[in-house]
């Protein structure tokens, strides 16, 4: 239950965050216009720096005990500790509002991040980010999502 509080506080400040960046005209001009590559580079960069963020601000857990107070932000993770996050939330949103072209780019980006954090599950996290970014972008397209939400 108080690593279920520990997430949930995580996923309120994305939600602050997208509500800050849904205000701003430029954000929403880019997300929801025709997307030509500055655009689309301009999301990637966008949501890789929401993904690396959430990445750093995780939850370092070690046999079983939570330490979410100890440090706020994570550089390292020894190889007998994992790290819960909210990092996939910003890859979703990336490949479902970008398209394939940026769930993917930032899958990746996030994922090879991952990877360079170490812990025990730092091969899993990473894979199934890049997968993520893969899925969400696929979705995206084949469900046309974007032109769905665009006003």
């Amino acid at each position: 239950m108080e690593l279920f509080l520990f997430m949930l506080e995580r996923v309120g400040l994305i939600i602050v965050f997208a509500f800050l960046m849904s205000r701003w005209r430029l954000f929403r001009e880019k997300l929801f216009q025709e997307q030509g590559m500055k655009e689309k580079i301009w999301l990637i960069i966008i949501f890789s720096s929401l993904c690396i963020i959430s990445s750093y601000t995780g939850i370092k857990i070690e046999s079983g005990t939570i330490h979410p107070l100890n440090q706020m932000i994570h550089s390292t993770i020894n190889a007998e500790e994992a790290i819960a996050n909210t990092r996939l939330i910003g890859v979703a949103i990336a490949g479902i509002f970008g398209g394939p072209l940026v769930g993917v780019c930032v899958g990746i980006i996030a994922g090879i991040h991952r990877i360079t954090l170490g812990g025990f599950t730092a091969i899993a996290c990473g894979v199934s980010t890049i997968l993520a970014g893969f899925i969400t972008g696929g979705l995206s397209k084949r469900f046309k999502i974007r032109q769905t939400f665009s006003c």
